[in-house]
């Protein structure tokens, strides 16, 4: 009679467990096809790469699919110890089960798809629709742009308020006009209020350092928050008065956890560089450098911020990151740094012709990188690049661009000095440097 009872006990558990394995098994799969489905609606600021099934299924899998089978162990393990006998306490126990289940599955993806969802929908009250979808970017007024940078999850890691013509090549119509005015003081206080409204800064933690590095008329400044880390450019012009108001060339704010505890060990250096740097006339030796003389780190220290070749006066700006997005094989510590070099001249008019980018520097504290194969950052004539040659011929246009592949793992999160050599049609080399780049992360 005991063992019946003791097989029959059996039975029920082993129909119990079976009966959890399948309600397991349908839980577990409209959570994947949801988990999916709520990704791939997210704001599309990553690679495509990750916009299809197969990958976030992968993802699904490695991050996800070990916590619910952990679940169903533990469920099995209380079926398997615990005495189970009525009917009311299985049914109970079942009911239990699939409530478990179906609360820890899509509440997260919801939750994240729901900021993204949020805060555009803010961000469309505050300045009505946008003006660029693919960038997400919002016009605050004639002359700036508010942008939203999202990660794979949704969230928002980066926003960022920006003159127009910073995306002339993308927008024609966004050209610098000639009545452009910077951001004032009331503008900028504003921007602040809405920028908290889309999503808050937190309690200061760390104010500005009183002294900056200028560069290219900005004085960049960096703030400590609880929950972000916020950046400016203030206008530093040496032709204004003393007491001038204050004005403002542009706004960043990270919002990216990790990035800002890193960021937060950075010391900026505490020099204060003239805005009306001198053109510096290199030494002969410089001058005259064959293609494959390395210069040292101290000749390129010494690079001005702007060069005049055939009366046109030439700017370096850069954009650096590196990528930390799942890839296979798995890389823990992320792609090595890639850069997009643009040589652009002051008055908005052509490159003086015979000019050629064919080499550039990134230095790091005492560390220092150097390339001379580029690629161009779009696909056509534009750059004109020689296909038996590595460096880039500049096009008959405002702007001369380049992109730097493979370069080392410094930061992100660090400040970096870039310089380029331009080669002019009698065989010259000029340096040409753009300081404290900022090194970006994109996951």
């Amino acid at each position: 009679m005991h063992q019946r009872s003791v097989q029959s006990t059996t039975m029920r558990k082993l129909k119990l467990i079976l009966i959890t394995v399948l309600v397991w098994l349908v839980v577990s799969s409209a959570y994947a096809c949801y988990y999916v489905v709520s990704i791939l609606a997210l704001p599309e600021e990553y690679d495509a790469y990750a916009r299809n099934w197969k990958f976030q299924l992968l993802m699904f899998s490695l991050f996800r699919l070990p916590w619910l089978v952990l679940a169903l162990c533990l469920l099995v393990a209380v079926m398997v110890v615990l005495p189970i006998e009525s009917k009311k306490v299985r049914r109970g126990f079942i009911a239990a089960v699939v409530i478990f289940l179906a609360t820890i599955s899509p509440s997260v993806a919801s939750v994240r798809r729901s900021e993204a969802s949020r805060i555009l929908r803010i961000c469309t009250q505050l300045y009505g629709a946008t003006v660029d979808k693919q960038r997400h970017q919002f016009a605050v007024n004639e002359f700036y742009v508010l942008g939203l940078k999202f990660n794979a999850r949704g969230s928002l890691i980066e926003l960022d308020v920006s003159p127009k013509y910073f995306f002339e090549e993308a927008h024609p119509d966004w050209a610098e006009p000639d009545n452009f005015t910077y951001l004032s003081k009331s503008q900028y206080d504003a921007v602040l209020e809405q920028i908290d409204t889309i999503k808050p800064r937190g309690a200061l933690i760390k104010d500005s350092d009183s002294i900056s590095v200028v560069t290219n008329m900005t004085a960049p400044h960096r703030e400590m928050y609880r929950r972000a880390m916020f950046e400016w450019g203030e206008i530093i012009d040496l032709r204004r008065s003393q007491n001038a108001p204050l004005l403002v060339r542009w706004i960043r704010v990270h919002y990216d956890e990790r990035n800002r505890r890193n960021r937060g060990t950075e010391v900026l250096t505490p020099a204060l560089i003239p805005t009306t740097f001198p053109f510096e006339q290199f030494s002969p030796r410089m001058g005259q450098a064959k293609e494959n003389l390395s210069v040292s780190i101290n000749d390129l220290r010494k690079a001005p911020t702007a060069v005049v070749l055939d009366g046109k006066s030439l700017s370096l700006s850069t954009y650096l990151w590196r990528d930390f997005m799942p890839s296979i094989p798995p890389m823990s510590d992320g792609k090595p740094m890639i850069g997009v070099l643009k040589v652009a001249t002051s008055d908005k008019k052509s490159f003086p012709s015979g000019v050629r980018l064919d080499r550039a520097w990134v230095l790091f504290g005492e560390q220092m990188w150097e390339t001379s194969e580029f690629r161009e950052q779009s696909e056509g004539p534009s750059n004109n690049k020689d296909s038996n040659e590595k460096w880039i011929n500049c096009p008959d246009s405002p702007v001369c661009e380049a992109v730097a592949r493979g370069g080392p793992k410094w930061g992100p999160g660090v400040f970096v000095d870039v310089v380029v050599q331009l080669t002019d049609r009698e065989g010259r080399h000029h340096l040409l440097q753009a300081r404290k780049q900022y090194v970006n992360r994109t996951d």
